[in-house]
Parts: structure tokens; sequence; C-alpha cells
């Protein structure tokens, strides 16, 4: 999905990749080897929650472990001054 970020001028492209611990929620085979592969080329200590801010190039610009405690306003700021610094 893109979304368009007040602030940052650019579009960013939001992926999600699920782990449900619940067998009735379990993802397609599929699906479950394409989160595999993006944990462990980006999560490898298994940190949850976990975002990233990646480049066109799949580099980690920058990351937040845990639920970032910001407003948004806050978030988007440090997504700018991340870029921007790119």
């Amino acid at each position: 999905r893109r979304y368009s970020t007040n602030g940052v001028g650019e579009y960013l492209v939001l992926v999600n990749a699920d782990f449900p611990r619940l067998k009735k929620n379990q993802l397609s085979k599929e699906q479950q080897k394409k989160n595999d592969k993006l944990a462990d080329k980006y999560n490898s200590q298994g940190s949850f929650p976990l975002t990233l801010l990646l480049d066109a190039e799949g580099k980690v610009i920058k990351s937040w472990e845990g639920y970032p405690d910001l407003t948004p306003e806050q978030f988007t700021g440090q997504l700018k001054a991340a870029m921007d610094a790119h």
C-alpha cells in the first residue's frame, strides 16, 4: 500500500509481516514463507513489534523496536529526518 505522509512529501510502501500464534489465524504456506524470509533478513533477533524504514534497495535507514511512544507528528518528523539524513 502507498500512503501519502504529511510533512514527508514522499510515498511510503507499508509492508506488514504478521506471525500469528493461534492455529486458527495461520497464514497460507506461501505467505508464511515470504514472512519468514523477511524475518531472516531484517529481524534475526526476533524483536516484536519491529518497525523498519528501508530505502529503495532494501537497506535499513532507521528502526524502532516495540511500539514507538510518539505522536503521529513526532513519528512523521522522525521519518523525515531519517530520510533527509540518508
